[in-house]
C-alpha cells in the first residue's frame, strides 16, 4: 500500500515539475529582457547609483513579473490536468492491486471512494493544495 502511495507521489511530483520546467523563462529570456530596457549601460557600482538600481531593477522585475505570468498560469493549469491523470492512474493501480488480492466487492469500493478526494498539500508555503 505505502509503495503504491509513494509511487502516486513520485509521479505526481515528477509530472508537475515538468511541466512548471517547460513553462519557465530561461536565462536567454532574462538576458533578452534585460537587454531590451536597458539601452545605456547602468551604472551599478557608483554610491550616487543605488537609488537608480533600485528603481531599474524594481521596474525591470514588475515587467518580467507581467510578461512571464501567462506561462505561469498555462503551467498551473498543466499541472492541475497531469495531476488530475495521475491520480485517475493511481486510483487503476489500487483497483488492480485489490482485485489481484481478493478483497471483496464492499471493501474495493469503499477503499476507491477513500481515495477518490485525496489531496496533495503543496510543498511551496501560500500555495493551494494540489486536487
Amino acid at each position: 500500500g505505502e509503495l503504491v502511495f509513494q509511487t502516486y507521489r513520485d509521479d505526481v511530483q515528477r509530472r508537475v515539475v515538468t511541466r512548471l520546467h517547460q513553462h519557465e523563462p530561461t536565462e536567454e529570456d532574462t538576458r533578452r529582457l534585460a537587454t531590451s530596457r536597458c539601452n545605456v549601460p547602468v551604472p551599478f557600482d557608483d554610491v550616487d547609483s543605488v537609488e537608480l538600481k533600485d528603481k531599474f531593477l524594481s521596474s525591470l522585475a514588475r515587467e518580467a513579473s507581467g510578461s512571464w505570468q501567462p506561462g505561469y498560469n498555462k503551467a498551473l493549469l498543466e499541472c492541475c490536468e497531469e495531476t488530475s491523470r495521475a491520480h485517475q492512474k493511481w486510483q487503476r493501480s489500487i483497483d488492480h492491486y485489490l482485485t489481484q488480492s481478493g478483497v471483496d466487492v464492499a471493501t474495493k469500493q469503499r477503499v476507491l471512494l477513500d481515495t477518490k478526494d485525496l489531496r496533495l498539500e503543496a510543498v511551496a508555503i501560500g500555495q493551494s493544495p494540489l486536487q
